[in-house]
């Protein structure tokens, strides 16, 4: 006998969280531990319609959109999470709105400073970053590339 990993109460409570509080799919499937997947095949054997995700008003596209342009720090995802809406609908909107998104933006970095500092070996990664003008993961992306 297969070991369920989900409980009859998990799907009923999923099922109704969905149905009469209108939740999305991926707030119910956060709140039950699951996967959106798992939310979405419970809601279609149940026989219940998918309802439409939220709409959003123009003033609170405008204000996640200002809140982007104005800051530099905050990366896309996590502006995401603190409105609570996908990485791929904010994307959607700056793209929208002509907007360049920090990943479109083109990487010029001076590799050959980069991994002549690493191999010097004197400063850190987070000082590395900060004298060439890039990130820390980015350091890290070129000093796996010299292992291999």
């Amino acid at each position: 006998m297969p070991n369920e990993k989900y409980t009859d109460e998990d799907r009923k409570r999923a099922i109704s969280l969905y149905r009469d509080d209108k939740w999305g799919f991926k707030r119910v499937a956060n709140e039950i531990g699951c996967s959106m997947g798992t939310v979405r095949r419970w809601i279609d054997s149940a026989g219940i319609d998918h309802h439409p995700g939220p709409a959003y008003t123009p003033h609170f596209k405008d204000t996640v959109i200002s809140d982007y342009k104005i800051s530099d720090h905050i990366s896309l995802d996590q502006l995401a999470k603190d409105y609570e809406i996908s990485p791929q609908t904010l994307h959607r909107w700056l793209r929208g709105a002509g907007v360049e998104t920090r990943s479109q933006r083109p990487r010029v970095h001076n590799y050959e400073s980069i991994i002549e500092d690493l191999k010097g070996g004197t400063l850190t990664k987070k000082e590395i970053a900060e004298k060439n003008g890039c990130s820390e993961s980015w350091v890290y992306k070129v000093q796996r590339n010299l292992r291999k």
